[in-house]
């Protein structure tokens, strides 16, 4: 005889349970606790505990993690939750899921237009070794591409963010089977493959807007894919691997210097917090907390990391273009200390407006899409 039969659930466990339900969005208590319907108690305590253990600071997170497991924990709330709500809250979430995704799709579509200008403008900048300032450059690169060549630049760079949600999710999807979202594996799992999709559909882009006058997006991505090197006709795949690699650090720099700003802009809030009546402290926390503010500071951090990337596209297009250039014998702190000799430590900010601007948005996609 089931625990439910000897002891009904009441109105006040439905209420619990479904508080439970509601704080994991739609959610299917197992997949939120990292675990699968058919662990055992012992298995399920012990994951909960490593999860929670990841969101002591966040109150919200610890105490959706706390109903969840009082529900699985007690056999009687989790045969009624097995019987009566699981299978309905798994297509709940599918739906959910589904509807978010498309939302966040078009949100990314719109975003990515609005961005684009602004986005292919920097790069233009920062990947152009001219001393000239950077109206004279943009004026030079749209004097050397016609208006149907500007086009299909606009409408790539547009597609851009869908394109890597879209070749995200599978990918995603799969993750998650092996490795919970909030567990340090999870995370780092996730950080690869942003590293990685960042490098396979960006990159190509890159190239392609420095050599959109010369060859098709298609030649582009031949010479990439195939590794085929335009001075030697051969297939090369150290150049790729290497700008690979260094392209990881280049992301691993840029999410080290994100952390160092979003603990800069912690540690003034702990201030405030710590000296509610300074007003100093308090101002200052409203400042840092902005968006303006916020995205100022980043693009100020992240900026010379996006100049020397940018180089790296300059070099590979005009290797795959048939110059000799030699990709094995640039790094990103050589870039950097070449660019810092010839031109100044300005050359690392010239496209700061433009950059600023794209920030900015992302800034307003991050807080919009989930």
């Amino acid at each position: 005889m089931k625990d439910t039969q000897i002891f009904p659930i009441t109105d006040e466990d439905k209420v619990k349970i479904f508080y439970a339900t509601h704080e994991c969005q739609c959610g299917e208590l197992y997949r939120f606790l990292g675990v699968k319907k058919e662990d055992t108690i012992d298995k399920i305590a012990h994951s909960y505990e490593q999860v929670r253990s990841n969101f002591e600071n966040d109150k919200k997170i610890a105490e959706s993690l706390d109903a969840a497991y009082s529900v699985i924990s007690d056999k009687r709330l989790r045969d009624y939750y097995d019987r009566e709500i699981h299978d309905e809250m798994v297509t709940l979430e599918l739906e959910y899921f589904k509807s978010l995704n498309q939302k966040n799709h078009t949100l990314l579509s719109i975003m990515g237009t609005l961005a684009a200008p602004f986005e292919i403008a920097s790069l233009v900048i920062n990947s152009t070794p001219s001393h000239s300032n950077s109206l004279g450059v943009l004026q030079s690169f749209i004097r050397n591409n016609n208006a149907f060549s500007l086009g299909k630049i606009i409408l790539a760079q547009a597609i851009v963010p869908s394109t890597i949600a879209v070749s995200l999710q599978p990918l995603f999807i799969l993750k998650d089977k092996f490795a919970y979202p909030f567990s340090t594996m999870g995370k780092l799992t996730d950080e690869i493959l942003w590293c990685f999709s960042s490098f396979v559909v960006v990159f190509p882009l890159d190239c392609y807007i420095q050599s959109a006058n010369k060859l098709s997006f298609l030649e582009v991505i031949k010479k990439i894919v195939l590794c085929q090197d335009g001075v030697t006709g051969k297939f090369n795949f150290k150049n790729v691997a290497y700008t690979f690699i260094s392209s990881v650090g280049l992301y691993a720099t840029s999410r080290l210097l994100k952390g160092t700003i979003n603990k800069l802009i912690e540690y003034v809030e702990s201030k405030s917090l710590e000296n509610p009546k300074s007003t100093f402290w308090r101002n200052s926390t409203l400042i840092i907390k902005s968006i303006y503010a916020k995205t100022f500071l980043l693009t100020l951090a992240l900026l010379p990391c996006e100049t020397v990337r940018s180089q790296f596209s300059y070099f590979f297009a005009q290797r795959y273009l048939g110059n000799s250039v030699n990709l094995l014998l640039t790094n990103p702190i050589s870039i950097a200390v070449d660019l810092v000799k010839t031109q100044g430590y300005r050359k690392l900010y010239k496209s700061f407006p433009f950059s600023y601007v794209t920030f900015l948005l992302n800034e307003f996609l991050a807080s919009t899409v989930k």
